[in-house]
């Protein structure tokens, strides 16, 4: 029996700040992700992503727009009628897991030092 496989990896930036979608059991959320070869720039691809239950509350709580993040997941396809009657299909990765690439500082006394242009909030004496 042949073996299939559907896995997709990107790193880049989020585009659109992470919206929230569905609620209790089935919360999940929306964002998107912008990748670019390193040689064109402007040849920016947007890719949208959604996770859902636990990755989902997560990345409500530390992603947001402009992070720096990579996304592994697999492609998936959205399908729905509109308004108007017409069959719709948007292709969408599917997160099964979210690595966050930005250093972030862990407390406010991190955030003011990192702001002042210093890192003393985490300098201490070493144990030797």
């Amino acid at each position: 029996m042949a073996r299939s496989i559907n896995t997709i990896t990107l790193l880049g930036n989020v585009g659109q700040a992470p919206e929230k979608i569905g609620s209790g059991e089935n919360v999940g959320v929306r964002f998107s992700v912008a990748t670019a070869p390193g040689w064109a720039p402007e040849k920016t691809e947007w890719h949208n992503i959604v996770a859902w239950r636990k990755l989902a509350e997560i990345i409500l709580q530390y992603v947001t727009k402009g992070a720096k993040i990579m996304v592994i997941g697999r492609l998936t396809y959205n399908k729905w009628t509109d308004k108007d009657g017409n069959a719709r299909v948007q292709a969408q990765i599917a997160a099964d897991d979210v690595v966050f690439l930005d250093s972030r500082p862990t407390s406010d006394e991190n955030i003011a030092a990192v702001v002042a242009g210093t890192d003393d909030a985490n300098e201490k004496p070493l144990p030797f």
